[in-house]
């Protein structure tokens, strides 16, 4: 069994940013994404549903060109295809839990 604490143990890289896969199997992948203040994820489409809680911190969550403020707690999921880009542009920190459904990154046969 591997413990790791999300809110400290995740080192940012020099983009202000990480992403940590905490499960990574065939029908699931979830993931904590660091975002540093000042920095976003790219926009891009969703390649599988996704749901992304709020962990720590609050981000501007811009889906398919509509921007909304998201909160610790807040919790939205998406679809396949969709438009998506988060920005942190007020907390020193925030924190995303990213779950992802089935994993894209894993081919089912």
């Amino acid at each position: 069994m591997e413990r790791i604490n999300i809110l400290s143990e995740i080192p940012l890289n020099s983009e202000g940013k990480n992403i940590f896969k905490i499960r990574n199997e065939n029908d699931l992948l979830l993931a904590v994404v660091h975002l540093k203040k000042g920095h976003s994820t790219p926009k891009h489409h969703a390649n599988a549903k996704v749901s992304v809680l709020v962990f720590q911190g609050s981000i501007l969550s811009q889906i398919n060109g509509e921007t909304q403020k998201m909160n610790s707690g807040d919790i939205i999921t998406l679809e396949k295809g969709t438009e998506m880009e988060f920005v942190n542009s007020d907390c020193d920190l925030t924190i995303l839990l990213l779950i992802k459904s089935p994993n894209p990154g894993v081919s089912l046969k």
